[in-house]
């Protein structure tokens, strides 16, 4: 069957997969985590598309959120002007043989379809020491990874709040305590820092990342 050009149904299809979009972050986490339930509807058609199932890390993200309420809505602050966008984010894999002295190789991984393609792959290459690094927050990587290693959400919420170490509990600073001080012996922090050289003198301002809203 030959594919059709047509822009009726092609506004349709946009419609569509935003009302499922719509659906999904009404949902209990949703607003973090991309959900597979509405947002791609296990193995759906939608005019010819085929879109993936997902998982259930947004469900276990509602069920923790009744220990952490956190977890129910983003940062008052974030969402006007900073919200989670679906594939706004980058993960990077450092990666050393497992046997033999550090030697890290680099790869990045610009959209999701291509990490959880990676991690499907993963079980059959041999171990290896294995490093990565999420730059930005998007609901659709917080899928992929939450899922893979089963993380606790609470990671992710307290990348998302604007101000984490306050001793006022506001809906800003609701985050629970750093894995490192909950669980010192198995949990650490380490402080990431990025050199950056500017040609004037920088106001005293907030700036964000303009790629990822971070």
């Amino acid at each position: 069957m030959g594919e059709t050009n047509d822009p009726a149904k092609t506004i349709k299809n946009d419609v569509e997969i935003k009302t499922l979009d719509m659906r999904a972050e009404s949902l209990v986490g949703g607003w973090l985590c991309e959900d597979g339930k509405f947002g791609l509807l296990n193995r759906v058609r939608l005019s010819g598309l085929r879109l993936p199932y997902l998982g259930d890390y947004r469900r276990y993200i509602e069920a923790m959120s009744g220990s952490n309420p956190g977890l129910k809505r983003p940062d008052p602050m974030n969402e006007k002007k900073h919200p989670l966008i679906k594939g706004n984010a980058l993960v990077v894999l450092l990666e050393s043989p497992a046997t033999s002295p550090p030697d890290f190789s680099k790869h990045e991984f610009v959209n999701v379809s291509t990490l959880r393609k990676h991690f499907q792959e993963r079980k059959e290459k041999p171990p290896a020491r294995r490093i990565y690094i999420m730059e930005g927050l998007a609901q659709d990587f917080i899928n992929v990874l939450g899922s893979h290693f089963f993380m606790d959400p609470s990671f992710f919420l307290r990348q998302e709040r604007t101000c984490v170490w306050s001793n006022d509990f506001t809906p800003t600073s609701d985050a629970l305590s750093q894995p490192s001080l909950l669980m010192p012996k198995t949990m650490f922090h380490l402080q990431y820092c990025e050199l950056r050289q500017f040609s004037r003198i920088v106001q005293n301002q907030p700036f964000f990342c303009k790629r990822t809203g971070m």
